[in-house]
């Protein structure tokens, strides 16, 4: 097989219950690294996977902050870690510990992605580099009579949820403005376009940008499907070059009368990375100048489709997409997401939270 330059490394994937840790963990594998995959659940999907050298079960940040921080440091020294990289918002308590881990962490300081995350923080950042809509901080928001013309958002959310759009009821308005942790935004009408890039302080790695399509519960996507757009490529580039970035950026936009407006920042990996596949080694672990970009073909998450848009089975683009669990030459992943399911069907009774909860609550960043 093919080797990167730097040889063979061990790695640690936080959050093995992501897709996109099963894609690391088979794009390491397939090149020879040795591939670890941790996270707090007993049934992450990458740990089926057989490119998975050993899985390890640690206590939820969110839950145990000092035993997260305890057992990474303990294990980056007795499993000899050379890289860790996480895949969901265990990247920002990843990030608070970093400098205690003796190993590379692909995070920037938490200042940074604190900054990145909140979604007001973020547009005062981003309007020097980018085209923003309006956000007003809640607090000094007035224009409550045209509120259908705004969109309303908690200062830190994931994947749509909790977002008011089209219904700003009274009762609603009401429980906003008695908050101080949401923002009102300008709504933006136009086509959304989705990006994810790997940078190293600075220097970008890899990039990819793609429209989502068949969104679960209005959020995360399960088709993802290539679209260029260089101004938004040069944009993106410029900015993460110019905050100095380490890890995974992802944005999304809308484009308005050809004109794309950054509506969001996740300083953490997201669905964009199945694009990019295989390359995602490289993209990590390559000493080389060039910028990996993605494959042409569409990718998805056919399983959960099956339960919330059925009807995706009819479109021709979506049948022929390459579906991100299965792979006949490491099929477990595939049948082990029903263990997976099963889980966190289990936690959903027992905990009284919903099925959206249930999957992130354990290591969800909501500030410092």
């Amino acid at each position: 097989m093919l080797m990167s330059d730097s040889g063979q490394y061990t790695v640690l994937i936080l959050g093995s219950r992501a897709p996109i840790a099963l894609e690391l963990c088979r794009s390491f594998g397939k090149h020879n690294h040795r591939v670890l995959c941790g996270d707090s659940i007993m049934f992450p999907i990458a740990r089926f996977s057989k490119y998975c050298s050993k899985y390890l079960r640690h206590p939820a940040p969110n839950i145990d902050a000092a035993g997260f921080e305890k057992f990474l440091v303990n294990i980056v020294k007795e499993e000899k870690i050379d890289h860790i990289i996480p895949t969901s918002e265990e990247a920002f308590h990843l990030s608070i510990i970093a400098e205690e881990l003796a190993c590379k962490v692909w995070v920037s300081d938490i200042d940074l992605m604190d900054q990145l995350h909140n979604k007001f923080t973020f547009i005062k950042l981003a309007e020097n580099y980018f085209n923003v809509p309006e956000t007003h901080y809640i607090a000094d928001f007035k224009d409550y009579s045209n509120a259908s013309k705004y969109v309303f958002k908690p200062l830190y959310s994931r994947f749509g949820r909790d977002i008011i759009i089209d219904r700003p009821y009274e009762s609603v308005i009401e429980k906003i403005k008695k908050s101080t942790n949401w923002i009102a935004q300008k709504k933006i009408e136009g086509q959304q376009l989705c990006t994810y890039a790997v940078f190293d302080e600075g220097n970008l790695k890899s990039y990819i940008s793609y429209m989502p399509k068949y969104l679960y519960k209005g959020g995360a996507s399960m088709l993802f499907q290539h679209k260029d757009n260089s101004s938004v490529f040069e944009r993106v580039k410029k900015f993460g070059e110019a905050i100095n970035f380490t890890g995974q950026l992802s944005f999304d936009f809308i484009i308005e009368n050809d004109r794309p407006y950054v509506i969001e920042c996740n300083p953490r990996g997201t669905s964009g990375a199945h694009l990019l596949a295989d390359k995602l080694e490289q993209v990590f672990f390559s000493k080389g100048s060039e910028i990996f970009t993605q494959l042409k073909k569409s990718k998805s998450l056919k399983f959960p489709v099956l339960f919330d848009k059925p009807g995706a089975f009819f479109d021709r683009e979506f049948r022929e997409s390459i579906d991100v669990m299965f792979d006949k030459k490491d099929f477990l992943p595939a049948l082990g997401q029903v263990l997976s399911i099963v889980e966190f069907v289990f936690y959903k009774l027992t905990k009284a939270k919903s099925m959206e909860e249930i999957m992130t609550y354990e290591f969800e960043y909501n500030g410092k």
